[in-house]
């Protein structure tokens, strides 16, 4: 595939990466917004056992924002690697594809094409580089 080759694909597979990691700020920051429209609804059931859902509520909101904050460093890494043509940021670009092809049907589609592009470019670069000896 020559068109993956390229370089401006390679820029373009940069910014979907930048593009994700704003993505998963916007999702942390609505997901911590919604946090107290949910505390509320639990204390306003007035359950016997309120306190295991407060607790599950609450860890999951620290879990959800730790991942949240984790894609969004690791996509800001990998597009900045990927732009300024590093080869452990292909590879590193083509681990995070991996995970991002099981959000269906878009992450699938943009992931097969950072996959395609971030191969063939790293491909490219063994060709370029001389062997260590």
């Amino acid at each position: 595939m020559e068109w993956a080759k390229e370089d401006i694909h390679r820029k373009i597979v940069s910014i979907i990466f930048g593009v994700e990691a704003f993505f998963s700020l916007i999702g942390g920051i609505i997901i911590f917004a919604f946090a107290p429209f949910l505390k509320q609804l639990i204390q306003n059931e007035g359950l016997e056992d309120q306190w295991i859902f407060e607790f599950l509520l609450n860890f999951g909101l620290s879990f959800i924002g730790f991942i949240a904050l984790l894609f969004v460093i690791l996509h800001s890494i990998a597009a900045y690697l990927i732009y300024n043509k590093s080869k452990g940021g292909y590879i590193f670009g083509i681990i995070l594809s991996i995970f991002s092809l099981f959000n269906f049907p878009i992450g699938t589609i943009v992931s097969a094409y950072s996959i395609i592009v971030l191969g063939a470019h790293s491909q490219q670069e063994e060709a370029i580089s001389p062997p260590m000896q």
